[in-house]
């Protein structure tokens, strides 16, 4: 757990690479569903979107969330993968990522697609959630 909180904080400092190194101690430990999302989200955050879209794979074999699909989503986004993309957010958005975030990305993948009226709608559901760029 020590390794878990070290890991939090340096994310919270927005140093990833220090936070990645805690997050894999852990998960020496403790290989669950939280932990190997986390280790997805720094590494997203290093943008190393192929090896974080392993660890989001990982995380889903032990527990389907809607916040590892959103993960998945923008890492699949930032590859342009966005048929995927589109998929996993809206699996994010049946198992209750219900938030402004969520829309958000929603709307930039459907705006990638070609799909205007959608990605409009998407936003402002967005915008009604709390969402402002």
């Amino acid at each position: 757990m020590l390794y878990y909180i070290f890991a939090q904080t340096y994310a919270d400092m927005e140093e990833y690479s220090k936070a990645l190194l805690c997050i894999n101690k852990q998960l020496i430990k403790e290989k669950d569903a939280p932990n190997y999302r986390d280790k997805m989200v720094f590494l997203f955050r290093l943008d190393r979107y192929e090896e974080a879209l392993v660890c989001g794979k990982k995380a889903l074999e032990y527990e389907e969330q809607g916040l590892i699909y959103y993960w998945i989503s923008c890492c699949e986004a930032y590859l342009e993968r966005f048929e995927d993309a589109l998929d996993s957010i809206n699996k994010a958005i049946l198992l209750g990522e219900y938030d402004m975030w969520t829309f958000a990305q929603k709307s930039k993948i459907l705006d990638e697609l070609g799909r205007e009226k959608e990605a409009k709608f998407a936003y402002q559901k967005a915008v009604e959630l709390g969402y402002d760029e």
